[in-house]
């Protein structure tokens, strides 16, 4: 009969064996693989997540009836009306700024059109401070008697508030009118607040380059396929030389730093100038200290490379194993692109929705300022936080989602290598799985999460209301809510640490979020130095993997770009195209590294589930894939 899911603790154990409790042994029934009879794990919270979801639909529907788009980045002239909204002002939609620098941009009128030119005629909507006429004791909306070549001299000047300055300028977003050559018109006296030459350039160089951009994508795959290669015959070279560079690079450091130092020794001894003897003791001191300190970091890593020595074979054992099921498994690459469609869908619908609800909100103008912002009452306050909360628990539960799939795949192949039966379909299995079973614990791990974020923006407001707060008081809560806030990022990493591992735990054993995390948390710590060392390497050849297909698909580009001139002949400058390959190629070689980082840790569970299970037949795990059988073989040899 199984004890799955119950707790037993026997009460007849003396004090000192209770404190060592480190969680209930492995069901025997995972011996197997992960357990084929399963039942629905938190209903309850499936059902409040489904509520929850409906709700959001229900606040857009009220942001859709209320809200006015067409109110949100509106601008005000200097009596305060707004441009294209308000009554009288409905066919003068474009806000200028007829004097276009700091000290000066609450001087604004609104106008019909954009000027084009110096010459073109401005038709502006008469305010207490602008007129279309002559009017005394107003600015008339005519290019004033100061040339523009004078606008620079004339910043300071008194006289400078009674000009008005037509220039060639572009409508931005059917609102604004923007100088369209800065520096020609006015120098460098105002580019500091409008510049959209660079703008123009940045556009077009994307523009003439997109089929290169596209082609950056196949790359980038590529890329990630290549990476995976060389995990797997590779992994352990790099590891071992990434270790004994580090060694090497220290020691090397330090005998630097001392050889520098004994230099600086002599030069000390031969000098006779007191002033100067001061000033060489504290660098020879300052340079033996980084000597020293570089010998001991060398030494420890020694030291701690001699410790951890077959933990870091085993690293490497999964490492490779991580990448073999990613080759073996190719329909797991979909699910992250995947998961970010679905995730860029839900944002589309949460900023259409967050738009239309900032917009129900009364418009006011901000002080001393030509834009505005709007006021909420207490229900439109209540519903913006529930439509931000929502943004984050749906985003923490399509990412754990996508975890608790890949998890589940992973331990199903796994559990396959030792039968000699290939694994099939996992992926299709796993989402069966998550939907007919498990949709609930994914969802109270993912509200987990949530809270915790959301605990996080709200310091983060606090934290910027506390800004403007003077004075020995303000500068204990700038100082308390800083702390608040380390400690709380340094929880939010904890939890999704132990969420992703309860989500694999999941994936095993069928049991809800709870029992599923305690278990997690008890295999971590009973073996804290694996999931330590295979955590950080792992670590470290994510990064580097997201780094190398980036950055080569990045050159690659660059390359192309600049050497083939249907491409250079067109380019301002070569940085843009460049920048956006390098985030789209880190954005693919994070897919990658997504499966392969969930994989290591979903193999090392596994193992660690795999082994306990056989110690009690004095074996060594049966369900090894065979980088971690020929580690194993290699050790029992040892």
């Amino acid at each position: 009969m199984s004890t799955r899911g119950k707790v037993h603790i026997d009460t007849k154990m003396p004090p000192q064996q209770q404190d060592e409790y480190k969680g209930e042994p492995v069901d025997d029934e995972l011996a197997n693989g992960p357990m084929e009879k399963r039942s629905c794990t938190d209903p309850l919270c499936c059902l409040f997540f489904v509520a929850f979801l409906a709700g959001m639909i229900g606040v857009a529907g009220y942001a859709i009836t209320k809200g006015n788009p067409t109110l949100i980045g509106r601008g005000y002239d200097k009596d305060g009306y707004m441009c294209g909204i308000d009554s009288g002002y409905e066919d003068y939609p474009y806000l200028y700024f007829p004097i276009p620098t700091t000290g000066y941009l609450t001087y604004t009128v609104c106008l019909k059109t954009c000027p084009t030119s110096a010459d073109t005629s401005v038709q502006c909507k008469e305010n207490s401070y602008y007129s279309p006429d002559v009017v005394t004791g107003k600015v008339q909306c005519t290019n004033s008697q100061a040339s523009l070549s004078l606008f620079s001299s004339l910043i300071g000047s008194s006289s400078m508030a009674t000009q008005f300055f037509v220039y060639d300028s572009i409508g931005f977003v059917d609102r604004f009118c923007v100088p369209s050559a800065t520096e020609e018109i006015f120098g460098s006296a105002t580019s500091t607040v409008f510049d959209s030459d660079m703008l123009e350039q940045w556009i077009s160089d994307i523009r003439n380059t997109w089929q290169v951009l596209v082609c950056s994508f196949g790359v980038a795959f590529a890329l990630g396929l290549v990476y995976m290669v060389l995990l797997k015959y590779c992994s352990g070279v790099l590891t071992w030389s990434a270790i004994l560079a580090f060694i090497g690079g220290t020691a090397v450091l330090g005998w630097q730093f001392y050889e520098k130092a004994q230099t600086s020794q002599d030069v000390e001894d031969s000098t006779t100038d007191t002033s100067s003897t001061s000033s060489f003791g504290n660098t020879v001191t300052t340079e033996k200290a980084v000597a020293y300190l570089s010998w001991a970091i060398a030494i420890i890593t020694v030291l701690a490379v001699l410790c951890l020595f077959n933990r870091i074979r085993l690293a490497i054992a999964i490492m490779k194993a991580a990448a073999d099921y990613v080759k073996e498994t190719p329909s797991a690459m979909l699910l992250p692109p995947f998961t970010v469609v679905v995730l860029c869908i839900f944002y589309g619908y949460w900023g259409f929705t967050s738009v239309y609800l900032v917009s129900s909100g009364d418009p006011s103008r901000l002080e001393d300022s030509a834009f505005g912002t709007f006021e909420f009452d207490k229900n439109l306050q209540r519903l913006l936080i529930y439509h931000l909360f929502g943004l984050l628990w749906f985003n923490a539960f399509v990412i754990a989602a996508t975890q608790f799939v890949l998890a589940s795949s992973t331990c199903l192949w796994y559990f396959s290598q030792g039968t000699g039966q290939g694994a099939k379909g996992t992926i299709r299995k796993s989402i069966h799985r998550l939907l007919r079973y498990h949709f609930g614990s994914i969802a109270f791990g993912s509200l987990i999460l949530a809270i915790v974020q959301m605990i996080r923006l709200i310091l983060a407001y606090m934290q910027s209301q506390a800004k403007k707060m003077q004075g020995k008081e303000g500068r204990i809560i700038k100082f308390v809510l800083g702390c608040l806030q380390c400690y709380m990022a340094c929880f939010e990493r904890f939890v999704k640490f132990l969420n992703k591992n309860a989500y694999i735990q999941i994936a095993l054993t069928g049991k809800n979020f709870c029992l599923a995390a305690k278990d997690a948390f008890f295999l971590i710590l009973r073996n804290p130095l694996r999931f330590g060392v295979v955590n950080g390497i792992g670590a470290i050849f994510i990064f580097f993997g997201k780094v190398f297909v980036a950055s080569i698909t990045a050159l690659i580009g660059f390359l192309v770009i600049t050497k083939w001139d249907r491409f250079s002949a067109q380019l301002y400058s070569p940085f843009i195209p460049t920048f956006v390959m390098f985030v789209f190629a880190y954005a693919i070689g994070a897919v990658f590294m997504t499966v392969y980082g969930l994989a290591s840790d979903a193999i090392l569970a596994c193992f660690v589930v795999d082994e306990e299970l056989n110690q009690k037949k004095n074996a060594p795990a049966r369900h090894c894939p065979e980088s971690l059988r020929t580690f194993l073989n290699k050790n029992k040899k040892n």
